[in-house]
């Protein structure tokens, strides 16, 4: 940081360090405390002494002001979160569907989802089927993989697990809406993320009802 940048007014009870450069700037302190002791800029703020900050503006503000003159920044820094899942899902109308209709509705909805994912360089472990029913009833079940994939078909195939166990409701009820989502995302690391399940056993979420007992 330059210790030209000026220490400047900006609304009533603040002053703003101003540092450029599209970094924006930071909020420090009143201007008639530092004006007042004949501190305007970044420069004559570094050559007064932590405790002689400290006295003049408190104890907080003073350490503040002599990190950030002297190009140290004491607040840690926060990692944005990333999106959590990749999501998308179909309105199938109110006409009986056969499950071909349901497997297609699958790979087409793992596809869009797939090419989100590889877009941004992630891979996700838990596969969520989500239906809404003919009644209007709303159920979700999810399956995690032994490991994060952005594969298409490997998506669709835990999707078709998940939906094969909800068969015998939608016979019933009947069906309105297909969505899937992917979840416990992962940066791509390289091509041993694909996953391999068919000789997995179907696992749905912990605690998860049978599809017929769900409600909204």
């Amino acid at each position: 940081m330059s210790h030209d940048h000026t220490l400047a007014p900006s609304g009533q009870g603040t002053v703003v360090l101003n540092v450029g450069d599209g970094i924006g700037a930071v909020i420090i302190h009143t201007p008639g405390r530092l004006h007042g002791h004949g501190i305007r800029t970044v420069g004559e703020a570094a050559t007064h002494a932590e405790a002689e900050l400290m006295v003049m503006l408190g104890k907080a503000a003073g350490r503040y002001v002599h990190a950030v003159a002297n190009n140290r920044e004491p607040r840690p820094v926060q990692r944005r979160r990333g999106r959590r899942s990749f999501g998308a899902q179909r309105s199938l109308g109110r006409r009986p569907r056969t499950r071909a209709d349901l497997d297609a509705a699958l790979d087409d909805l793992a596809g869009r989802l797939c090419r989100r994912m590889q877009g941004k360089a992630r891979a996700g472990r838990t596969v969520v089927l989500r239906l809404r029913f003919g009644d209007y009833t709303k159920a979700a079940r999810s399956r995690t993989l032994r490991w994060a994939t952005d594969d298409a078909g490997a998506i669709a195939g835990a999707a078709r697990e998940l939906l094969d166990a909800a068969t015998p409701v939608i016979e019933r009820r009947g069906i309105t809406l297909i969505g899937l989502a992917v979840t416990n995302l992962d940066s791509v690391i390289g091509p041993e993320q694909l996953v391999l399940f068919a000789d997995e056993p179907v696992a749905v979420s912990p605690g998860s009802a049978p599809w017929q007992d769900a409600r909204p």
